[in-house]
């Protein structure tokens, strides 16, 4: 299976994605793939949301292949909701066009998504615990970005549950997504 983790900056989904990957005994991969550097070179105010778009478009549309091997569960943590959330909330200008190029039939869709849901106060924790200074309003405001881009899945019949990932339950957040995996199989 293609399985999709998702949700805003610091609700845990790495570390979910890390573990459900182990557990599957697949193969965890992080996106976007650029390295830290060139996207925070990307993510500069006032850099053209075109450009900036285009290049993420086009380093996911180079990875696709990772996402296709055979009898191997992959387990992605960010993709496709984030990309529209995140440009709903920073560059609504190209919500359309990225639709658009998501929607393509050779850009892969995952088979199943989980959005990481968290209140505010277990990202605050977590951003202190990371030594991160966060924009709760920021972290709301994509939140909320997020539930828009449901409908993008919903359209593409793709399947997504909502998971509360609460502080300390961990191993609870990884069961119930293998149960709703169990559930689809």
């Amino acid at each position: 299976m293609f399985i999709n983790i998702e949700g805003p900056d610091l609700s845990g989904k790495t570390i979910i994605a890390k573990e459900l990957a182990i557990r599957l005994k697949g193969q965890y991969y992080h996106e976007p793939t650029f390295t830290s550097e060139k996207a925070d070179k990307l993510n500069q105010p006032g850099i053209n949301p075109w450009i900036r778009e285009y290049y993420f478009l086009k380093d996911r549309m180079k990875n696709q292949s990772r996402y296709s091997i055979p009898n191997t569960s992959i387990v992605l943590d960010r993709y496709i909701l984030s990309g529209l959330a995140y440009a709903r909330v920073f560059s609504p200008q190209v919500l359309e066009m990225i639709s658009s190029i998501y929607s393509l039939s050779d850009f892969k869709q995952p088979d199943v998504v989980f959005y990481i849901k968290t209140d505010l106060s277990f990202n605050y924790k977590m951003s202190q615990l990371r030594g991160e200074v966060i924009d709760l309003k920021q972290i709301e405001k994509l939140q909320n970005a997020f539930y828009d881009s449901f409908e993008f899945l919903r359209i593409k019949n793709i399947p997504f549950f909502i998971v509360n990932n609460d502080e300390d339950k961990l191993e609870k957040t990884i069961d119930v997504i293998q149960h709703h995996l169990i559930e689809i199989s």
